[in-house]
């Protein structure tokens, strides 16, 4: 009997991967100390270019995680496959499709962040040790994951409508009346509110539990390129905590590290 394919780095992949969460939180620590070094640029064309290539590789990660989930019944594929389809439909709608600035900045804050924890507490529960049994093609599958999906899908849309009819009632997440520049910010975490540093350590930690966990043994394929990218998807968390520019027009680090997120993405599943 042939024991189960298991990449033989397990070691080099933890070294890899707590190498870049020191880089990637080193560089984090160096913009709150040194607010020069933040990156504020309005780059309409070059934001909306990026927008467009995340939304494609979140696409394309969920269909490759469904084709595994069919082959493999492994509920952590189906889970992957639901996060990334929800990335991206969050994606789609927030980005694309509906301007933000008609939305109002505070919202699309607020339900951005929203699309995002739920992204990364199913990938919690897809990095699940009793997740990531193979059990042999499941029945079906096509079914199941619409159904999960819708059911993942109707929930967010719930939640971001119930905070797009309160929106006025929305705590305020900077004390600034609209959201800060590079240039305006002289010094550590300005102007940010309780609310916001909370919503974005929630993210942030429930991506690097994710990563920590897919760390765990058997180290599986999946695990190559899912832990690095969690680690690059928390960061920019905490990023765009420190500077708020999520629409396709602005550009900033945050954007860079989802753009390298999206690259990590597309080389571990090609």
């Amino acid at each position: 009997m042939t024991k189960p394919m298991i990449p033989p780095d397990g070691r080099s992949l933890r070294l890899f991967t707590g190498a870049l969460f020191l880089a990637v939180g080193i560089s984090t620590v160096l913009i709150v100390v040194a607010p020069g070094l933040r990156l504020d640029a309005r780059l309409p064309r070059f934001g909306i270019a990026l927008e467009t290539v995340r939304l494609v590789v979140a696409g394309l990660v969920s269909g490759l995680a469904y084709i595994r989930y069919s082959l493999s019944g492994s509920r952590s594929w189906l889970l992957i496959a639901v996060a990334f389809l929800v990335l991206g439909l969050n994606q789609l709608t927030l980005g694309l499709l509906i301007s933000p600035e008609r939305l109002g900045s505070r919202f699309v804050v607020y339900a951005w962040t929203a699309g995002r924890i739920m992204v990364a507490g199913l990938l919690v529960l897809s990095a699940l040790r009793s997740s990531r049994r193979a059990v042999g093609p499941p029945p079906r599958p096509l079914a199941r994951l619409m159904l999960a999906s819708g059911l993942a899908v109707l929930t967010l849309a719930a939640v971001e409508g119930l905070m797009w009819v309160s929106r006025t009632a929305l705590p305020p997440l900077f004390t600034a009346a609209g959201p800060l520049r590079a240039q305006e910010i002289t010094g550590a975490l300005p102007g940010l509110r309780p609310v916001s540093i909370v919503l974005a350590t929630v993210g942030a930690t429930l991506f690097l539990l994710a990563s920590a966990l897919y760390l765990r043994p058997p180290i599986e394929r999946i695990s190559t390129w899912l832990s690095p990218a969690l680690i690059l998807a928390a960061f920019s968390n905490v990023h765009y905590m420190l500077l708020p520019a999520v629409f396709p027009q602005r550009v900033s680090t945050a954007d860079f590290l989802r753009l390298a997120f999206s690259v990590v993405l597309l080389v571990g599943v090609s």
